[in-house]
């Protein structure tokens, strides 16, 4: 990966996540973070206790992939692990805080590794093949799905017309 991409990657965009969502969140009434979105996607406050979740999956994966030839990292249901860790009613600061923190750790980690560390792969079975470079990527592609999710909840109504 050229160092430009890399530094662009986990020092601005992967970085810039915790504070963007941050920024939509402030001063959220429970009103909106508890808004039902359907049955197909989570509240706002669900979104944030997931993506804090996902944080250390994240970095398992990562490292698991260095570390470990060709691991087969497994699927996660994630209906299920956002009943098992209560997310209807984890407050939106817990979850930011804890987003915020995984993502330092995540970011850390990345930024710690040599550059053909990126390449190394293993399987997500109903996927495929998955590199630490795809998992960095899909990382900042899942952060701009909830971020647009997140535009989406908290916009004004004369924002939205």
């Amino acid at each position: 990966m050229p160092p430009y991409v890399r530094k662009y990657l986990i020092d601005h965009a992967l970085n810039a996540s915790p504070k963007i969502i941050a920024r939509f969140c402030a001063n959220i009434p429970d009103a909106i973070a508890d808004q039902d979105q359907g049955p197909d996607y989570f509240t706002l406050r669900e979104v944030l206790a997931h993506l804090a979740d996902w944080e250390p999956i994240w970095l398992e994966r990562i490292q698991r992939l260095v570390q470990e030839d060709s691991p087969v990292l497994p699927n996660i249901d994630e209906g299920e692990m956002a009943e098992l860790n209560n997310y209807a009613t984890t407050p939106v600061e817990v979850s930011l805080e804890k987003f915020a923190t995984g993502r330092a750790a995540l970011t850390a980690y990345l930024a710690s590794l040599p550059n053909d560390a990126f390449e190394r792969s293993g399987i997500r079975p109903e996927v495929g093949t998955i590199t630490v470079k795809d998992i960095a990527t899909l990382v900042l592609a899942h952060d701009t799905y909830h971020i647009a999710q997140l535009a989406q909840y908290t916009a004004t109504p004369e924002s939205a017309n």
